[in-house]
């Protein structure tokens, strides 16, 4: 063996120590006598890998064409960590497999098993390069190796791996001829030098440098000996011929399927799996030539999952598989809306007259063809039937009827493909006897897998958006794939086409074109069921319009008392009637959609029969919950007596919690076009109010009564607020107890109070004729002193001078927990998933259940507790701003923001002084700082330099700060000591209004709604405020 870069030249036969050196003079394949893995120490376990039974042998050592492998550049090995490629090229008559295999496996090749594990070669990526070099296809000018060597060098350059490893080296072993392509290679790339300096060195393994004279002489033999006879061409064309009669009468195209490319790292879960190689592999005994076909033959492996789920990829992906391994493998793809794929018969009347009278259906063509014919054939490996989306062929349990009892003489094995058909078990029953079959599910968890090695490797190649844009390209698809294979492949698609972030933008949130059509079709297949589309449109309003999924019992039960539709195998018949819209998840038994664009479709007039109206369906759902809720299945007892009885037990309907705590979403979400929902409340409120206050009360969350409508909306927020304690301790005393402790002019006081009957509780002295605008009051005790408060998304936070932090319920107002501190509380915020509090010693941050992520020691106290996205922000008494990482506590930044004076020229030093009172801006880059003494200072926050002052002639003292949340409203707020507010422009610090307060006790606090709109304070005496923020007029007054 030798290697030449230009003048370099040099014995390598000690490189390859695990094969014999081929022989220069023979031209023969590199079928390399190897040692066996186990003896070599290190690697035990290529032993399994090599000596496993399933290794497959081809019996026919006469036939040399067997298992040469694919054309082309092929990637065998990737590097985690590539550094230099490898790429080996066969000789003549060689393959890009069968040149480099052990013995006549075709998963046994030596760089792809070896190479890899060899030390020093852990960072290289090797390849086989394929080309046509068969005897009996040359023509007399094939030994002109120009265009094996062309097409070697453009397979290089166009190789995504080899691009993508655009510095490394790249190393050519060509055996025989293929050191003559390699050379050609090596030539034609002169014209591109940057990419021939990567090739760093060649090996040439019995290379004919100068030529060999064997190759006319193995012509005139091939010719002599009738292999490349005229006659043997004549026989060829007529066979030819008759193969494109019977692909014509079967309606088989020469491309039957779609272009499904490999995805590398997709679909491996399936090889993992043990039923799949035992159905792939063939057994140890079927390898010998004599021995008969297994006792249950045909072997059927069958993968039935939700539509969209990647199954035609899976099957692509298992056929390409099967021709890498050189077996026999025939492949058909069905496709919805092709008539042409999906009936064997559609296209009988299109066949001459005379095959129309011998094959007029389809058991004529099952048997003439198949079984006198194919399955007649003495065939001794195993045949390979790959069929992709059965379900969509119009009669497709006739397959298994024609199957069924056929007798082979050789194994049979079908791989099959369908959406979960609920014909599938009935099937298998029939098929059992005489066939091995094997049903299984594409699990989520493999399938979101094989989707984002699909969207990696299309949005590596989207031209038109830069890396970053592509990460999140890539996240969002996957976030919102759900996991639809269809889905990600035609917003890919689109993609490719738009270059402006609003188009790709749209395009996220849009269906793709390609689904609509898909959807309908659909649609229609499911109206076809005349007798009952009516219980499939009923299933798409619960599962479109529900407020939180349902599972089977309570899908069942809703139909039943929406449509009076009694459904025996409930499961079956959902997937049945609405298998291509519905998913129901085998674990929880939960119905959905297979994609979010399934809801935005049906909400759409392209849905045709089953288009939903959102209002509609929303009544619809409301009424049969009111109609739950008002039987007697939650009858309020009628005396108090019967309290203390015990309750009948009876087994509730299964939408009864549904109905209890979605109801009200519901009834929000109807129309004001029929006044059925009003009647229907009405008897609810009438009747069961106060069980289902009870059953809430259970549950343990009174939300649920907040959201209710007309007369006893007020009455249920406020039974939630101020009885939620007593509520929740004992949910019966909804009956007898609370009721007269209501207002007089309550709803629940006027129609259950006096229920109860003399033995009931009654209540005298003064009442209430309404309730009060106070919603819920705390009482802490005369020892506990509230010093910080902090509202989030659905706790309030009470800090206390003791060091406790009390959480409430932001809905019920109910005590949630307590989180306990050493020292006392000073300041508290939320973040999105934490709490932040300043105590007098020190800043923590901690997660809802009150456990520490981190706690800083702080030498000042704070007076200002703020976050950003990634950091916590503090401001301290001596006026430095802090800034926290939110992950680790590490410091980020520690920077002073001294005072400056406005009356102070350029060159005056700043003044020391301690500020007051502190306000962040809602966008952080806005910092205002008041002192005990002169202006308030309006700092830029990334610089710390002052860019106003917000003056007041007094010179009054600051007693809030405030600025609109809003970002687009540029002002600060000012309410100073003597009560007087004032509105400022923040970059300049102009006056825009001023108003003073009616209160007499100093403001406490201010707050601001959201929006900006919306001024709230609150004084020492408890008075509360609400003012228009822009124009500072008074609102409201508590």
């Amino acid at each position: 063996m030798s290697v030449s870069n230009g003048s370099y030249t040099q014995n390598l036969t000690q490189e390859v120590p695990f094969c014999h050196r081929p022989s220069a003079d023979k031209s023969s394949d590199l079928s390399a006598t190897c040692i066996e893995a186990n003896s070599r120490p290190g690697l035990p376990f290529l032993t399994k890998r090599f000596t496993s039974s399933r290794a497959r042998k081809i019996t026919d050592s006469n036939d040399e064409k067997t298992g040469r492998g694919p054309l082309g550049l092929r990637l065998l090995h990737s590097s985690p960590e590539p550094l230099i490629d490898i790429i080996f090229v066969h000789g003549l008559r060689g393959g890009s497999i069968k040149t480099w295999r052990k013995g006549y496996d075709p998963r046994n090749i030596w760089p792809q098993l070896w190479l890899p594990v060899e030390p020093g070669l852990h960072n290289a990526n090797i390849h086989s390069f394929g080309y046509d070099s068969d005897w009996a296809s040359m023509k007399s000018s094939i030994l002109n190796v120009h265009d094996f060597g062309q097409s070697l060098f453009e397979e290089m350059r166009n190789s995504s791996c080899l691009r993508n490893n655009e510095n490394g080296p790249i190393l050519l072993i060509g055996h025989s001829m293929g050191g003559l392509v390699v050379k050609k290679a090596f030539v034609l790339a002169n014209n591109f030098p940057e990419f021939q300096k990567r090739i760093q060195c060649m090996f040439f393994l019995a290379t004919p440098h100068r030529g060999s004279g064997y190759a006319a002489v193995l012509n005139n033999i091939l010719t002599v000996s009738g292999i490349m006879s005229p006659r043997i061409e004549t026989n060829l064309q007529e066979s030819r011929e008759r193969m494109k009669v019977l692909q014509s009468f079967l309606d088989i195209s020469d491309h039957p399927d779609e272009h499904y490319p490999r995805v590398e790292g997709s679909c491996q879960w399936i090889d993992a799996r043990n039923d799949f190689q035992n159905w792939r592999d063939p057994a140890e005994e079927l390898i010998r030539d004599d021995s008969s076909a297994p006792e249950k033959n045909p072997s059927i492996f069958w993968v039935a999952a939700n539509p969209g789920t990647g199954k035609t990829y899976l099957a692509a992906q298992v056929k390409d598989e099967l021709a890498h391994f050189q077996l026999e493998c025939s492949y058909y793809f069905f496709h919805i809306g092709n008539e042409s794929s999906q009936s064997l018969g559609n296209k009988i009347d299109r066949i001459p007259d005379g095959y129309v009278k011998r094959f007029h259906d389809t058991a004529i063509i099952w048997t003439k063809i198949f079984k006198r014919g194919i399955f007649q054939a003495r065939i001794s490996t195993p045949q390979y039937w790959v069929i992709d989306a059965i379900d969509e062929c119009s009669k497709y349990q006739e397959l298994f009827t024609l199957i069924k009892g056929i007798q082979l003489s050789f194994p049979l094995k079908i791989f099959i493909t369908s959406r979960k058909i609920p014909e599938l078990q009935r099937i298998h029953r029939s098929l059992e006897a005489s066939v091995s079959i094997t049903c299984i599910e594409i699990p989520a968890e493999d399938s979101t897998s094989d989707i984002d090695c699909y969207i990696q490797e299309r949005v590596k190649n989207l031209a038109n958006h830069p890396v970053g844009g592509k990460k999140d390209i890539a996240e969002t698809l996957l976030r919102r794939s759900n996991p639809c294979f269809l889905w990600v492949r035609l917003v890919l698609d689109e993609l490719e086409k738009v270059y402006t972030t609003e188009s790709i933008t749209k395009i996220l949130q849009s269906i793709p074109e390609g689904m609509v059509p898909y959807y309908e079709r659909t649609a229609r297949a499911m109206a076809e069921n005349t007798l009952e589309k009516h219980v499939a449109r009923a299933v798409l309003v619960w599962v479109v319009a529900s407020s939180r999924n349902l599972n089977i019992p309570e899908l069942s039960n809703a139909l039943k008392l929406d449509i009076n539709t009694v459904l025996p195998c409930a499961k079956s018949a959902v997937e049945g009637l609405c298998g291509q819209l519905i998913f129901i998840d085998q674990q929880s038994g939960m119905v959905s959609l297979v994609h979010t664009t399934v809801r935005e479709f049906l909400l759409s007039e392209s849905a045709g029969e089953f288009y939903i109206l959102k209002s509609r369906a929303h009544e619809r759902i409301a009424l049969t919950c009111l109609k739950l809720l008002s039987s007697g299945e939650i009858k309020p007892p009628r005396s108090q007596r019967m309290l203390s009885q015990a309750r009948k037990s009876q087994e509730s309907s299964p939408l009864m919690n549904y109905a209890i705590t979605q109801f009200s979403e519901h009834v929000y979400s109807t129309s004001a076009e029929t006044d059925e929902i009003l009647l229907a409340l009405d008897l609810f409120l009438k009747t069961n109010i106060l069980s289902w206050i009870e059953r809430i009360a259970q549950m343990g969350d009174l939300y649920p009564l907040i959201r209710i409508v007309d007369s006893w909306s007020t009455d249920l927020s406020r039974i939630a607020t101020k009885f939620g304690s007593a509520l929740l301790q004992d949910p019966s005393s909804i009956y007898f107890v609370i009721p007269p402790f209501c207002p007089l002019d309550s709803a629940i006081y006027k129609q259950f109070a006096k229920r109860a009957g003399p033995s009931g509780l009654s209540v005298v002295g003064h009442k209430k004729n309404a309730w009060d605008d106070c919603i819920a009051s705390v009482n802490f005790g005369e020892d506990s002193i509230a010093a910080a408060v902090s509202c989030g998304e659905n706790l309030i936070a009470v800090g206390m001078e003791s060091g406790d932090i009390n959480l409430f319920n932001r809905k019920s107002y109910q005590k949630d927990g307590v989180i306990h501190e050493k020292h006392p509380i000073d300041l508290i915020h939320f973040t999105d998933r934490s709490i932040a509090a300043c105590t007098t010693r020190s800043v923590v941050l901690m997660d809802r259940m009150g456990n520490t992520i981190w706690q800083i020691r702080l030498r000042f106290r704070c007076i200002l507790l703020t976050s950003s996205v990634n950091a916590i922000i503090a401001v301290s008494q001596h006026g430095h701003v802090l800034k926290w990482d939110i992950s680790t506590g590490a410091l980020l930044r520690d920077q002073l923001f001294a005072y400056t004076s406005p009356d102070d020229d350029d060159n005056s030093e700043p003044s020391v002084k301690a500020p007051d009172v502190a306000s962040l801006s809602a966008d952080i880059e806005t910092l205002a700082l008041a002192y005990r003494w002169g202006t308030v200072c309006v700092f830029d926050f990334e610089s710390g330099e002052v860019i106003a002052w917000p003056r007041d002639k007094y010179n009054r003292l600051a007693a809030v700060l405030l600025f609109n949340p809003n970002p687009h409203v540029s002002r600060l707020l000012i309410i100073y000591m003597d009560h007087k507010i004032a509105l400022y422009e923040t970059d300049t610090g102009a006056l825009v209004s001023a108003q003073e307060t009616s209160s007499t006790a100093g403001i406490l606090s201010a707050s601001c709604s959201p929006d900006g709109r919306t001024l709230a304070t609150v004084d020492n005496h408890g008075i509360l405020q609400i003012w228009d923020f822009e124009s500072l007029s008074l609102l409201y007054h508590v």
